[in-house]
This record gives C-alpha cells, sequence and structure tokens, in this order.
C-alpha cells in the first residue's frame, strides 16, 4: 500500500532524480496495483490464509515486473539511449565507407551499431582531414563540437546533416557528404 502511495506523489517531489520519475497515465495502474494487492495482503493475513496472501504477493511482483520492463523502461529509456542514433548511422552508413567520431565516448555507439570500428578522431587536423577523405561515409561529433565547427567555418558545405539525436543530456549530430 505505500507503493501505491509513493507512486501517487514521487513523481512531483523535486529530486535529483525529478528528471527520471514523471507522471504518465500507465502509473495509474501500478497505482491501482499496489494500493488493491496491500489490501489483499493485509486482508488475507487477517484471516489467517497465508497461501493466498504469499500469491498475492507473487502476482504483484510479476504484474509489477513485466510492467516495468514493457511500459516504465521504454518510456525513461529514449532520455538514455545511444540507439536511436546508432540506427540512423546503420540507415546512413555506405557500404565500404567508415564511420569516424570526433570527441565521444564511443562504447554505446560501439555496442549498437554493432560495429566495433568507430574510428576515433584525436584532433581537429584529424577531423578536417576526415571531412574530405572517400573512405568516410559518416562522422558523428557532439553537437557544441558542430556548432563550434560551423561558427569557424570549418565544416565544407558538402558535408550535410543527416541525424540529430540526444542521449541523456547530450546532442549528437550525424554528417554525411552530399554526393
Amino acid at each position: 500500500m505505500l507503493g501505491g502511495i509513493g507512486v501517487c506523489i514521487v513523481p512531483f517531489i523535486k529530486t535529483p532524480v525529478s528528471g527520471l520519475i514523471r507522471f504518465f497515465p500507465h502509473l495509474l495502474i501500478f497505482i491501482l496495483l499496489f494500493l488493491a494487492g496491500g489490501y489483499l495482503i493485509i486482508s488475507f493475513v487477517r484471516k489467517n490464509k497465508l497461501t493466498a496472501s504469499f500469491l498475492t504477493v507473487f502476482l504483484i511482483m510479476v504484474v509489477g515486473f513485466l510492467g516495468a520492463i514493457e511500459v516504465v523502461l521504454p518510456s525513461i529509456n529514449p532520455l538514455k539511449s545511444a540507439k536511436p542514433m546508432c540506427q540512423s548511422i546503420l540507415r546512413h552508413l555506405p557500404k565500404d565507407k567508415e564511420i569516424v567520431a570526433y570527441g565521444l565516448k564511443l562504447a554505446p555507439f560501439n555496442f549498437y551499431t554493432g560495429l566495433n570500428k568507430i574510428k576515433e578522431l584525436k584532433n581537429k587536423e584529424e577531423l578536417i582531414l576526415a571531412f574530405n577523405s572517400p573512405s568516410v561515409g559518416l562522422i558523428l561529433l557532439g553537437e557544441n563540437s558542430f556548432i563550434t565547427l560551423q561558427e569557424k567555418a570549418l565544416i565544407p558545405a558538402n558535408n550535410q546533416m543527416v541525424a540529430k539525436s540526444k542521449v541523456g543530456h547530450r546532442s549528437f549530430i550525424l554528417l554525411k557528404r552530399k554526393s
């Protein structure tokens, strides 16, 4: 029952994780599940029906787990996952071309693309060479780097943005050379 009350209150309390826990209509199912389940558990224990009480706890846990997997995590995941950007990478990457990244941690991108060969560029000189390299199909960089390069007019006109995506609080840009 406390879980049901907590699900009602927690989304409206300002905490460091407030951005992760938002109120959305599916929470009503969890509120009802926890409140009704808590009531049933207490009533079964009072009537000395421990097996029914245990089965109610088990049912609440199973429905809560499945609800979290199917409803809650997909609602939170787009805020943190690199998967949407990686799907764009796979969609836009020409055959026999490589993807390079400038100033990024590549682990989530390598994981979701399955490429494990995203080349990391260490400095702006390597990036400028990559803009004109015939072997490079895509360039992945952070939005801040993109804006800085645009302001300094370092991005050649033959490169266009094909995708923009947020992973957590950071935005990423995917560039491709125009054909």
